[in-house]
């Protein structure tokens, strides 16, 4: 089944008039441009693609912490002589000062120690973050817990405006189950004579999250939009298995896409920061040979 028939698109409107001589300002940290090809990127296209370009397969810089992360077992990486301090050898004109400017921007070492001298308690779970900043009037580098700075846009919505189709979406059975849901970049130059350039495919994907069973799995087309392929992948599933008690996801513009969706089909929709059995399948199927 199809959304066309059931779901109108539209966007979320602003209650404010939008001034005509305004220029859109994009968040410091949003995009990456690509080195190599140019494209500008979602920087958490970027990171969710093991920083390698969706567009071109260039490389991004990975920082140095991100790859332990990777290749280290979580909990094993200990890190040793973090009082060691970097010298000057080779007496390079103005290197201590660049060092000593981008400890001062970072802040990492002196944040770690004030995290831990101080015994900060942070929820990261719920979204906080711990914020080291230099406090002008005391003249002093402190740290605090911190929302996530989180950032509007105007982004789509599906729309359930048919009393039939969700008269349908509540009939469903419901079962045990909780689903992990994302659109994933596999990370791998795929083409055909449609298309002049390769192109790094993507996948719509359902994972049950206590079996690490694949629900389903849709590959979109480059020109294909990414939250109408979930919904429209969610929708096939619900009416062809049944639907779950519970969705999780990551993706912020997937999760508001099929916000109502959910709300309609009764299915409660929660935010994680990782997709635990969504990662496991993609990492085995990119060693498919």
């Amino acid at each position: 089944m199809k959304l066309d028939n059931m779901f109108k698109k539209s966007q979320a409107i602003s209650g404010k008039e939008p001034e005509k001589e305004a220029k859109a300002e994009v968040p410091e940290g949003l995009l990456r441009k690509c080195n190599l090809c140019k494209k500008v990127i979602f920087a958490e296209d970027v990171e969710k693609g093991y920083y390698i370009c969706p567009k071109c397969g260039g490389y991004y810089h990975m920082p140095a912490l991100e790859r332990i992360r990777m290749i280290a077992d979580e909990g094993s990486f200990e890190e040793w002589d973090r009082e060691l301090k970097p010298v000057n050898p080779m007496r390079y004109k103005g290197y201590l000062d660049k060092l000593r400017q981008q400890q001062e921007k970072t802040g990492l070492k002196e944040a770690v120690d004030y995290y831990e001298k101080n015994n900060m308690a942070v929820d990261f779970r719920e979204g906080n973050l711990f914020l080291y900043y230099f406090d002008h009037e005391k003249r002093e580098w402190l740290g605090k817990e911190h929302p996530f700075p989180f950032f509007d846009f105007n982004r789509g919505q599906l729309i359930i405006d048919e009393p039939e189709a969700g008269e349908k979406l509540q009939g469903v059975e419901q079962l045990d189950a909780c689903w992990q849901v994302d659109v994933v970049y596999l990370g791998v130059a795929y083409g055909n004579e449609k298309y002049a350039r390769p192109a790094n495919p993507r996948v719509c994907i359902a994972v049950d999250k206590e079996s690490g069973h694949v629900c389903s799995v849709h590959m979109l087309e480059p020109e294909d939009d990414e939250p109408s392929g979930m919904a429209n992948l969610l929708v096939d599933l619900f009416f062809q298995n049944g639907k779950p008690k519970k969705i999780e996801v990551a993706n912020l513009i997937i999760a508001d896409y099929i916000a109502d969706l959910c709300k309609i089909a009764d299915v409660k929709l929660v935010q994680v920061d990782r997709l635990r059995r969504v990662n496991q399948f993609i990492n085995r199927l990119r060693h498919i040979e």
